[in-house]
């Protein structure tokens, strides 16, 4: 009998917590970066490290994308390397299978670049 108790109880502090945590927020994210300097972000099940140096007046992005891996991994996963160059204020963006978008903007005459982290709606994956 004590058990059909325990379970709405546990359900309900479990909604709460849920209802409750920040880390549920959907706002975007971004981040201004300076050349040479980065910043890691999660993408679904990937982890992207970006950073990037002016190039004739355009931003040269340099993107590594791997998967992310348990601690206690020994085995070296696989990851790429994408470079990219943006004029200023032109736009990319990588999305991802899980509903997450990383939009990487070159702002002004390439002096710095602005990283868009956030989480897609689900009726613009159609």
């Amino acid at each position: 009998m004590k058990q059909f108790k325990i379970i709405p109880i546990l359900t309900l502090l479990t909604s709460i917590i849920f209802v409750s945590t920040p880390s549920l927020s959907f706002a975007d994210e971004s981040v201004t970066l300076k050349p040479g300097s980065g910043m890691s972000f999660v993408v679904g099940s990937k982890r992207a490290t970006a950073y990037f140096y002016p190039r004739a007046g355009e931003c040269e992005v340099t993107l590594m994308l791997g998967e992310v891996s348990a601690p206690n991994r020994t085995e070296y996963l696989s990851s790429s390397r994408l470079k990219i160059r943006l004029t200023p204020n032109n736009i990319t963006r990588i999305d991802s299978f899980e509903g997450k978008s990383l939009s990487i903007v070159c702002n002004n005459a390439a002096e710095t670049i602005t990283v868009v982290d956030k989480r897609l709606k689900l009726s613009s994956l159609n």
